[in-house]
């Protein structure tokens, strides 16, 4: 196909979680147990020669809740697969997320993605899909300016050109939109007809127009270049002809089996292969070839075609060079519904299960890792591989056709507040001037979440004529409607059918599926749950798909007020907003339609008997098979109606003797459905043919529907009939959603589906070879005139014995089923608030939120939402916000996190902002401040509370999604004197793209003595600035002898292996009884006399001291070592020397550095009559050299007894300096011989010495590179140098920075916790998150302390923002204090006070003293001024990423702590 089809199930395969659930129990990391993607095991056999080498890449996509996953493998990985892009758009609801994916070349894809509900609208299906290029190398991700269709073929690609076309059906044209790789535009043309399987070329597009292939310039012109059997499909590029012209190869089909492959080449078409019609494809993967896969029949002539034949099934999608076939990715999800499924419908058991009891079928659930497999097609050895979820993926980012209706729409409170609204629609969550009759956000109207087993005896009993009062449980969150007894068929009664008969059951259940997958309330809601009832996707406000730049625009006119589990819409508005020939419904009853899934059930139930009989009606019949209504298939034209509607014989154009029936976008026959695909769910013939229904935009409305009746759905949650909740693994649990029906056979089941010409033929003026040549659109004068209309149509001639029968589940009148309760997630948390706490609810005191155990709500103050008007005074963030029973006493709030760009901000058009309010002050002044997280709905990591204090706001942010189980968290202890404690939470975060969830649940207040202050808990008394104070200098650096290695290299130890174990002897081998040896080193020195002593070169060098420690310096070492030299004679030591040694490394050069070695005998003890030293080598590792043929010793190293003489060797090391931007990592080290004679004349007998070998160190320990310097350097690495602050001249900066590293636990730049360089701090990203509110420092500090005229205020942030220990740096990057705000960090500022410059805390609140960070607003010119060295210590250090280095803050202080609070006189180091 032209488009790969994604490859993962859509609603009722995969469920959207639960207001964003955690996604497994026990608090377990999901991503933690996740297994990693791997490789192909054992690849040589399993992947056949070459792969190492070839440049072949596998691309597929996947379906899920979380937006469509784009994968890609590579060979010489071992096509280890990544997750390149989740692509899904900013709080755009989806249960699904679907699409289509082609390959633009090795390097790009392509893509059209969509919410899976996008299928079930003619207009979002034919031009409502957003599109993108995806970087395949980078991972980046261009969203394009313009939507598309859905339609299988769409988009398109050709590698030759390396462009992509997407089609799409509106404004009475086919628009053709070509793109490059870049994502920008080369041709943007609209042509008249239905085009399908369009692909770019040079100068226009080459696609299907009827049963042609044609040539379509940019100016629309189309041009026939040949004449196919059938609409072509899988039209490709093959290459050029002898005469340089391009050639086309295509499939098109004789009838419903067969499919040809052909190709069109100079003027001619040649047919290549025959086959099935489900079994040959023809694909493209980012290359110039085109493979053939499937099984052709017959003799296959590939030769010279540019066609590749591949030993590959037709439903696999190939690689770039096709040694790879990879099959239809399923989620974890998917997997588990097709398990839940598989035997649904298989039993003939006809018995009622008994209460309590769930089917006998075992569930299966995923790890959180998509599953792959696929065939080597050189070995044709299968493979299964995994890949792990996605971690922060590229794609979420809102796409420019949905927020591009942003730009007129960015406001500030003040200037939103400008817009002329009523008051109570500032804060009103309920949408005021709805056309749809009930509102969505309202307290006093929230439907419960039914089970599927709710759903499925609500429907066995009203197809029976018995949904009524004695059966539905009365009272409880059913009096909400107001009409007292609730009897669902005496308000809808069960409706007659012409001809007689009754529904069946699963007609109405693969209704209900398709349309709201089995849901009453919204998809946060778990079944057993209230929450708002179900809009239909746009319709409540109206949103429509013809603009998806003004998405979130609201049009009530357009409203189609769609609710619940049947999407009931008849009698659905407002009265005085009906649609033309609507009648209101009376509210009660429009309340309890949109409340009560039975009476849901009950109207829908009646819609699809009056579309039955429509179809029907003397003089307008259109029936199939023997027309008999207990057979499912016998609906097919009836729910074609039910999506589509019915055009009755005069309501067309031409009036009575114009066309009329059921319209052309749902015909089967339609070629925007793929005429190889097979009945919709169909797992029943082909275990492997459940990836069909990975992708519903491939088949029409009906056929969907069908397939749900025949194979049902999962639902992802299990019930017992009593409303119990199995959990997954426990005994029992199946997620299938209702009982199928039944057919004798499998084959039977399968042909629910019809032929395609069914409803194709003369009386439509259709030919399923040449279909109708105009788009799907109703365009006059095309469309109408293929209306479907003959009065009956046969595909199961035997339809008594073949077609299929209804499976009632609940045979036996029963009571309604137990609402869900014993939830996994989202049990409503009725405990007692701590002891004392004073709770302020998310709705008003003595609301009902129907939870079955915590009756209603409790608050002792108020609640209320804040909403900023668009340009034209519409609330569009409603839209975005909903209410769950599950949380704090069962009920609390979400919104969608947002930064600016995804319309959030300050007055942001989408932003939600919730404030608690206490009804009066605490008496005690002070209390500790809890904020309840549910646990559903609770997902950011940037939910910011902002606290009124009587000192001002404090903002603490919490991470929503670790606090995520249902509990109470602290948020800290604050003063609030005799003002009434508030709490404010908006959605606006700083990063965040509509997909996170933000939870508005309760907030309690503690009051009691929590040791917060009237006043400062921080008082730090400052010197005064002294501006002439000099800096330090900053290239002193103090020697030691700690060993401080950069973060990232911590755990390498460049000493040879032998080194790392206690040092031993180096001896000799044995001549005549005699042995020589050397080392270890002595721990202390022997007694000497001080005549024996041999002075230092320079006792005033720190070098040269007779501390036996190695030190260091950034640019130098010294080690000294007393190393002991002896002789043994039949195994007894006959003398012993011991020799000084001092070894010197100055890293003095550029491409060169010295060592220098003294050697000094000491002690001389025994028969030894003379001891020789010869330098054999020096040691220094890849790409340098040491010169030993150029160094000379000093003073001969030959010594006798007495002999005090002094010998010094110099050498020079030498290192590759010719790579740019590089860095050698090298170890100086050397290897000597010693020559032993213990008498003149004895033989010599030899024995040596490694420097490394013997006491060794990780301070010599040598980095070289050419990122600071061109011409290179080298530095200690593991040395930490120190940069020590002016504090004379910046004390603000210097008193802060002493407060963070002093009394906050991370003690950043001191020897234990020291800092760690990080170049240019993520561009400044890490400094985004701690100075994260913009004129943070202008509102807290004060303007007194600057400078002059020149200074403003700053946010100065501690640790570094160049650094790991920075707070803005994420523990993924390696960050150290990982925080997602700087209101989590220590915040203070400073002030003047009589002309004294003191340090405050941020008042309101005493420290935690456990923070991580620090902020404080303080002058710029002491921020910058304390900093203005360190490029200078940075280059003189060359510190490079993950490089150590110390802060001296020059200051210092005597404090006196109090409790919580801290009190101090700073001080200047002397």
């Amino acid at each position: 196909m032209a488009a790969l089809a994604v490859t993962a199930a859509l609603v009722g395969l995969l469920q959207a979680p639960p207001a964003a659930a955690r996604p497994h129990p026990g608090g377990t990391d999901t991503a933690k147990s996740r297994p990693a993607a791997g490789a192909v095991a054992d690849p040589d056999k399993t992947l056949g020669k070459g792969w190492r080498s070839s440049p072949d890449r596998a691309v597929t996509a996947a379906a899920d809740s979380d937006g469509l996953h784009v994968l890609v493998a590579d060979s010489r990985d071992a096509y280890a697969w990544r997750t390149a892009a989740v692509l899904s758009e900013p709080g755009l609801p989806a249960d699904t997320w679907i699409g289509n994916s082609c390959v633009i070349d090795p390097s790009h894809a392509a893509v059209a993605y969509a919410p899976r509900t996008f299928t079930n609208h003619e207009d979002l299906m034919l031009g409502g899909a957003f599109t993108a290029i995806i970087d395949l190398d980078k991972g980046t991700v261009t969203k394009l300016p313009f939507t598309a269709s859905l339609v299988y073929f769409d988009p398109s690609c050709n590698p030759d050109t390396h462009t992509a076309a997407f089609t799409a059906y509106r404004d009475d044209k086919t628009h053709l939109v070509t793109v490059d790789t870049s994502g920008a535009t080369v041709a943007d043309t609209a042509a008249s007809g239905q085009v399908t399987s369009a692909i770019p070329v040079a100068d226009g597009t080459v696609a299907a127009l009827g049963h042609h292939l044609v040539h379509i310039g940019r100016t629309g012109k189309s041009t026939t270049l040949a004449t196919a059997d059938s609409a072509p499909y899988d039209i490709h590029p093959a290459g050029k002809d002898k005469a340089g012209k391009d050639t086309y190869a295509f499939l098109d089909r004789k009838g419903d089996s067969t499919a040809h492959a052909k190709v069109w080449r100079s003027g001619r078409l040649a047919t290549v292969a025959t086959g099935k019609l489900t079994d040959l494809s023809l694909q493209q993967a980012g290359t110039d070839r085109v493979f053939l896969a499937g099984h052709p029949k017959g003799v296959v002539k590939t030769a010279r075609t540019g066609i590749t034949q591949v030993d590959a099934g037709a439903d696999t999608q190939l690689s770039s060079l096709g040694r790879l076939a990879v099959d239809p990715v399923l989620t974890p999800g998917v997997q588990a519904g097709l398990a839940n499924i598989a035997d649904a419908g298989q039993a003939t058991a006809k018995a009622e299960p008994a209460p309590g009891q769930a089917p006998q079928q075992t569930g299966t659930t995923g790890d959180g890792a998509l599953t792959l497999t696929a065939t080597a097609t050189t070995t044709g050895k299968t493979t299964t591989q995994s890949v792990a979820a996605a971690d922060a993926a590229p794609g979420s980012a809102a796409s420019p056709a949905l927020a591009g209706a942003s730009k007129a729409a960015t406001q500030t409170s003040a200037q939103a507040r400008k817009i002329a609204a009523a008051v109570s629609d500032d804060h009103n969550p309920v949408d005021t001037d709805r056309y749809c009759s009930v509102p969505r956000n309202d307290v006093n109207a929230q439907a419960l979440q039914p089970t599927p087993n709710q759903v499925e005896w609500a429907v066995d009993m009203a197809v029976r004529g018995n949904l009524t009062s004695g059966w539905v449980t009365q009272g409880g969150w059913r009096s909400q409607a107001g009409l007292g007894t609730i009897s669902p068929q005496a308000l809808f009664a069960k409706p007659g059918l012409i001809g007689g008969g009754q529904i069946p059951a699963q007609v109405e259940l693969g209704i209900l599926a398709q349309e709201s997958n089995l849901w009453q309330a919204e998809s946060g809601a778990i079944p057993g749950q209230m929450g708002n009832p179900l809009a239909s996707v746009a319709g409540f406000y109206g949103h429509t798909g013809t603009a998806p730049s003004d998405y979130w625009k609201i049009d009530w006119e357009h409203s189609d007020c769609g609710y619940g589990v049947g999407q009931v819409t008849d009698g659905m508005r407002l009265a005085g907003h009906e649609k033309t020939g609507e009648t209101s419904l009376s509210p009660a009853l429009q309340k309890a339609v949109a409340l009560d899934y039975t009476v849901n059930v009950a109207a829908s139930l009646r819609i699809l008997a009056d579309k039955w009989n429509e179809v029907h009606t003397a003089g307008q019949a259109v029936t199939v098979n023997n027309d008999d209504a207990s057979k499912p298939e016998n609906w097919f034209t009836a729910v074609w109606n039910y999506n589509l509607g019915y055009n009755p014989p005069g309501s067309g154009p031409g009036g009575p003797n114009g066309p009329w029936g059921l319209g052309w976008y749902n015909n089967p026959a339609n070629p925007i459905y793929p005429a190889s695909r097979k009945a919709f769910m169909d797992t029943s013939l082909d275990s492997n043919a459940n990836h069909d229904a990975a992708h519903p935009q491939d088949w029409p409305y009906e056929e969907k529907v069908m397939g749900w009746a025949a194979w049902s759905i999962d639902t992802g949650h299990s019930y017992a009939t009593s409303g119990r909740q199995d959990w997954p693994g426990e005994s029992g649990f199946s997620s299938a959603g209702f009982q199928p029906a039944w057919w004798i056979s499998v084959e039977d089941r399968s042909q629910i589906k019809p032929p395609l010409e069914t409803f194709c033929n003369e009386s439509n003026d259709c030919d399923v070879s040449d279909p109708p040549p105009c788009e799907t659109d109703h365009i006059e004068g095309c469309d109408e005139l293929h209306w479907w209309h003959e009065a009956n149509t046969v595909w199961k001639p035997d339809c008594a014995d073949y077609c299929g029968h209804e499976y009632i589940k609940y045979q036996t009148l029963r009571t309604e089923p137990g609402r869900g309760y014993r939830l996994q997630y989202g049990e409503a948390d009725c405990a007692a608030p701590p002891a004392g706490a004073i709770v302020v609810h998310s709705v008003p005191n003595g609301t009902p939120t129907w939870s079955q155990t915590c009756g209603n709500a409790a608050s002792s103050g108020t609640f209320q939402f804040t909403f900023y008007p668009d340009s034209s005074g519409q609330y569009e963030a409603k839209g975005d916000l909903h209410q769950i029973g599950g949380g704090y006493q069962g009920h609390f709030w979400y919104a969608h996190a947002r930064d600016k760009i995804a319309l959030g901000g300050d007055g942001g058009r989408m932003t939600v902002l919730g404030t608690w309010s206490m009804n009066g002050p605490v008496a005690q002044k002070q209390a500790e401040v809890l904020v309840h997280v549910p646990d559903t709905g609770a997902q950011t990591k940037q939910a910011v509370y902002q606290i009124e204090t009587a000192f001002g706001t404090v903002k603490r942010t919490l991470n929503q999604g670790t606090h995520s189980n249902n509990h109470w968290v602290v948020l800290g202890a604050y003063r609030f004197n005799d003002k009434t404690p508030q709490v404010s939470l908006s959605n606006t975060v700083v990063t965040g793209s509509g997909d996170d969830d933000v939870a508005y649940d309760a907030v309690a207040f503690l009051p009691g003595d929590f040791g917060v202050p009237d006043g400062p808990a921080i008082d730090l008394t400052l010197p005064n600035a002294d501006a002439n104070s000099p800096n330090p200098d900053q290239k002193a650096q103090q020697p030691n002898s700690h060993v401080v290695p950069p973060l990232n290299t911590s755990g390498t130890n460049l000493a040879p292996a032998a080194a790392k174990a206690a040092a031993k002897p180096s001896c000799g081998l044995v001549k005549n009884g005699a042995q020589a040896c050397m080392g270890p080193a002595l721990a202390t020195a022997p007694d000497r006399s001080a005549a024996d002593r041999v002075a230092p070169l320079d006792t005033d060098d720190w070098c040269h001291t007779e501390d036996a420690t190695p030190e260091a310096t950034r640019l130098r070492e010294c080690d000294h070592r007393t190393v002991p030299a002896y002789l043994r004679l039949d195994g007894e030591t006959q003398g012993l020397v011991t020799f000084y040694f001092h070894r010197e490394l100055l890293l003095d050069g550029t491409d060169t550095f010295h060592e220098i070695l003294t050697i000094t005998p000491e002690n001389w003890t025994g028969e030894i009559a003379m001891v020789n030293m010869n330098m054999d080598r020096h040691l220094c590792g890849p790409s340098c050299t040491p010169e030993d043929s150029s160094a000379s010793w000093d003073g001969q190293p030959s010594w006798i007894p007495g002999d005090t003489h002094v010998a010094t060797l110099t050498t020079e090391y030498k290192w590759d300096n010719s790579t740019a931007g590089g860095a050698l990592f090298l170890k100086p080290d050397f290897q000597l011989t010693a020559d032993i004679i213990d008498a003149p004349g004895y033989p010599t007998v030899l024995t040596g010495y490694q420097w490394s070998l013997d006491n060794p160190t990780r301070l010599d320990e040598v980095r070289c590179d050419t990122v600071i310097t061109t011409s290179g350097g080298c530095v200690f690495v593991n040395y930490a140098p120190t940069y020590t602050f002016n504090a004379a001249k910046y004390p603000q900066a210097a008193a802060h920075a002493w407060l963070v590293q002093t009394e906050l636990p991370p003690h950043p730049g001191v020897l234990a916790t020291p800092l760690y360089y990080l170049p240019g701090g993520r561009d400044d990203q890490n400094r985004d998150v701690i100075c994260d509110e913009g004129g943070w420092a202008a509102a807290n500090g004060d303007p007194a302390v600057l400078s002059g005229p020149g200074d403003a205020l700053n946010c100065d942030e501690f640790s570094f923002n160049a650094s790991y220990n920075s707070g803005g740096m994420p523990a993924s990057l390696g960050g150290l204090n990982p925080v997602s705000s700087g209101s989590e960090c220590l915040q203070t500022y400073a002030k003047d006070v009589n002309g004294t410059v003191h340090l405050y805390n941020i008042g309101g609140y005493a420290p935690q003293w456990s923070e991580v960070c620090g902020r404080s607003a303080i002058a710029g010119s002491q921020n910058s001024g304390s900093m203005s060295q360190f490029g200078g210590f940075r280059s003189n250090m060359r510190l490079l990423n993950g490089d150590a280095y110390l802060l001296d803050t020059g200051i210092t202080s005597g404090c006196t702590p109090v409790g919580r609070s801290l009190t101090c006189t700073m001080t200047l180091h002397p």
